[in-house]
Formats: structure tokens, C-alpha cells, sequence
């Protein structure tokens, strides 16, 4: 195994979980089978299913310095996640989704709100020695900043041999200029 790591940028939030046996019909009450708190995201889920595969993965996003991080914090940990190249941004509340799991047919509905937190900006990214990284993967949210972080490594990747994976997830086909990152992965999720 290399020393190297992958790493995996993008959004990293808390997910409340609640699995109904239906989906509920709007402006009624009705009980959850079950309820829990945990990370979510798709780059924060990424990182620790990437981790459970045996890399040493290291998740690079923002995250607020608020009471709920901690709960994502704790979970990178345990499953050895590194995020000590994250930026942490004081007065901001920590991204949020709500996700209502209807246990009778599978279908997962989601609520998502970050009213404060910003994106990871493309100073934060060109902080990182990226001779740790055999392989970096994007989640297709801010477009502009992500096509500069890959200029940064394709720039990197110019003077050495031992070339970084580039891959990036390209989920939502809406996203403004989301097609610009289409040519510029090794390797292209789609959602």
C-alpha cells in the first residue's frame, strides 16, 4: 500500500435520518419507525466508504465550527478520515439534510439547507501539498472553483511522472457548467 492518500473534496453535513413505513401526506402527524443523526454528503460519505475499502483517505471541504460538526467530526475519526486540511469557519451553522426514507418502497426524500457555510475556496485548495495525493476526487458543486483546483493539479501533474488521478461526480446535470468538468476526470460518476 502506498503512503499517498485519496482525497475527496466537497460537502460534508449532518443527515437526519427518519424511516417512515410511508410517506407522510403533508400537514399531518405521524410516527417515524426510526430517527437518528449522522454524516452525510456525498465527498463526507465518499470519504468514509473509500476508507472501509482499505485507502487512506483524507476528506477536504469547509465545516463550521458549530456544535453539530462534531458529530461528523467524531465519525471521520471513526473511520480514520483525515480532515486536517479542512478550512473551519467560525459564526456558521453546519449544513443540514433532512432525509424522510419510506421503508415500503425505499424511496429517500431530502430537505437540504447550508445557510451560511461557504464553499471551499480555490486558496484553501492550493494550500495542500499535493505529493500526498495519488488521487483526488471533485463532488460537482461549485463549478468555477473546482475547474481552477484542477488546473492547479494538471499544472502539478506537468512536472512529474507519477500523475494524480483526477475524478469527478457529475450529479446533478443541471448545476450551471457542470459539462466542463465532463473532460477533465480520469475518472466520471454519474448520478
Amino acid at each position: 500500500m502506498t503512503d499517498k492518500h485519496v482525497l475527496l473534496v466537497g460537502l460534508a453535513c449532518l443527515d437526519i435520518v427518519s424511516v417512515h413505513d410511508h410517506y407522510p401526506i403533508e400537514d399531518t402527524d405521524s410516527r417515524s419507525i426510526k430517527q437518528f443523526l449522522t454524516r452525510g454528503g456525498n465527498a463526507g460519505n465518499t470519504s468514509v466508504v473509500a476508507s472501509q475499502l482499505g485507502e487512506q483517505v483524507e476528506y477536504l471541504g469547509t465545516i463550521a465550527s458549530h456544535v453539530f460538526s462534531e458529530i461528523i467530526e467524531k465519525d471521520f475519526q471513526q473511520y480514520n478520515v483525515k480532515f486536517v486540511n479542512c478550512r473551519f469557519h467560525e459564526n456558521c451553522l453546519t449544513p443540514t439534510s433532512c432525509v424522510i426514507i419510506n421503508a415500503t418502497n425505499g424511496t429517500r426524500t431530502i430537505w437540504h439547507a447550508n445557510n451560511s457555510l461557504p464553499e471551499l475556496s480555490v486558496d484553501d485548495f492550493s494550500k495542500l501539498n499535493l505529493s500526498q495525493y495519488s488521487w483526488i476526487h471533485f463532488e460537482g458543486r461549485n463549478i468555477t472553483n473546482i475547474l481552477k483546483m484542477i488546473t492547479i493539479i494538471e499544472n502539478y501533474n506537468s512536472s512529474i511522472t507519477d500523475h494524480i488521478r483526477i475524478s469527478v461526480e457529475l450529479e446533478k446535470a443541471i448545476k450551471k457548467d457542470i459539462d466542463k468538468l465532463l473532460p477533465l476526470g480520469h475518472v466520471v460518476g454519474f448520478k
